[in-house]
Order: C-alpha cells, then structure tokens, then sequence
C-alpha cells in the first residue's frame, strides 16, 4: 500500500512539473517503487513520448503491453507514436489487436483503415472504415480517413461527400482540408484547391513537427502515384489518368509546405 502511494505521489508530481529533467527523475522513482504496475509505466511511456524519446517510448509501451495485455488504450497509442515518427510497419499488428480484443473499438477501426489505406489495403479499408462508422457516424477522422481511400481510388464524388460533411462538422480539421484540395484538383477545380491548399498552411502555422509529418505522408503519396499503384480496375489508361492527376495536386501542395 504504501509503493502504491508513493509511487502516485511521484507520478502526481511529474505530471505538475514543467522541469523536464526533474520529470523524468520523478517517473523513474514512480516505477522504482511498483516496476511491474502497468499503469505507472503507461505514464513513463507517455513521459517519453512527449519528450520525443521515441525509442525508449516504444520499448516502454511494448513492456506496458505484457503487463496490461488487454489494454486497448496501449495498442492504440504504441500505434499512434509509430504514425508520428512516419514508421507504417507495425502500426497494422497493433490496431489489429485493438479489434481483436474490442471488436468495434472506435478508434481501433479507425486507425487500422487509416493504415490499411497508407498501406493501399484500399478495399478492405472501405470496409472496416465503413464498419467503424455504423457505431459513430458523425466521427471526423473515420470519415476523413474513408474520403482519402475514395480519393486514393479515385472515386472524386464519393470522396467529396464525406470530406464536405467532415468540414461541415469541423471547419478547421486539417487532414480534410489536405484531401478536400487533392479532390478538387484531381477535378480541376484549381482556384478551390488553392484555397484549400492556403487554408492548410494557415492551420498548420509554425508547427514544424506537423509539416513534417505531413510532407512524409504526401511524398510517399507521390511515390505511389509514380508507380502507378492508386487508382482501381483493370483499366489502365484510367488508373494512369487517376495517376497522373494526382501528382499534379500533390505536386501543388508540397511545395507550399516546403516554404
């Protein structure tokens, strides 16, 4: 009982500084105290994620997993701290364990069709986005994640009816704003995309961080659209049309956030 106490005290206490180092010294005596509590070291894994200790963070949250191996909540953000350093391996496994453990956990579905579409799992994304959003049919980033599959695909309509209604519902969310511009240039709505394009660099400002991330993710975009692997059917001259029009967008967008 009283490691217990004294473990929260110290915890409490990291949590209210804004010494970074005296932080990490507090954590570290809050595991001391219970090393196999897994609540303490979901914490210091949090710790070090925020502090950009990528590393250390995944190998926290992998120890974190065996001692709360039912946790969703460990998955979700283990897979979460892999988006942001752009690794897309792993994320998959991860949001998979989620379901499989919580079968219709909104963001387990969520994550795991976000994924599915970097990985150009594009049908069998459709479906578990599809599913996730028969429990929650109004969530933001389930449907901007299902516009992005249609736009990968190529299905511009599909794509702007869920990516209108996630802007209808948040004007300011900014992967919607990103696919909402993609779309129209595929279009040829050039002066709405701009638009868009503008409204991204305005939401992002001075985050360097969230730049970069993003740049990761439309440059491997890129890469897709010059192998000719988005796009759907076995018409080729239609999937390179698709191809081609998408790195014309892309080609529009980046170098806005390359400024």
């Amino acid at each position: 009982m009283l490691k217990t106490q004294d473990a929260n005290y110290y915890l409490n206490l990291a949590q209210r500084t804004h010494n970074k180092t005296q932080a990490r010294i507090y954590c570290l005596r809050a595991r001391k105290e219970l090393p196999a509590e897994g609540s303490i070291n979901l914490e210091f894994a949090r710790f070090l994620s925020a502090q950009k200790d990528f590393k250390k963070a995944e190998l926290r949250y992998r120890k974190t997993s065996t001692m709360m191996p039912l946790s969703t909540v460990v998955y979700n953000e283990w897979g979460l701290l892999l988006h942001d350093q752009g690794k897309v391996e792993g994320q998959e496994e991860l949001y998979r364990k989620m379901i499989e453990i919580e079968p219709d956990s909104p963001d387990g579905l969520c994550n795991l069709g976000g994924i599915l579409s970097d990985k150009c799992k594009f049908e069998e994304a459709i479906v578990v986005l599809e599913k996730a959003l028969e429990g929650l049919p109004d969530d933001t980033m389930t449907l901007n994640n299902l516009g992005s599959v249609f736009v990968n695909l190529g299905r511009y309509y599909k794509a702007l009816e869920k990516l209108e209604k996630v802007l209808e519902i948040d004007g300011d969310h900014l992967l919607a704003h990103i696919n909402l511009g993609l779309v129209e240039s595929c279009l040829g709505k050039d002066d709405e995309a701009k638009e868009n394009f503008q409204r991204v660099v305005d939401l992002i400002g001075d985050e360097s961080d969230l730049k970069e991330a993003i740049l990761r993710s439309c440059q491997r975009l890129l890469n897709f659209a010059k192998e000719n692997a988005l796009g759907e059917g076995a018409d080729q001259k239609k999937r390179r049309r698709h191809n081609e029009k998408f790195r014309k967008a892309l080609g529009e967008l980046m170098p806005l956030l390359e400024k």
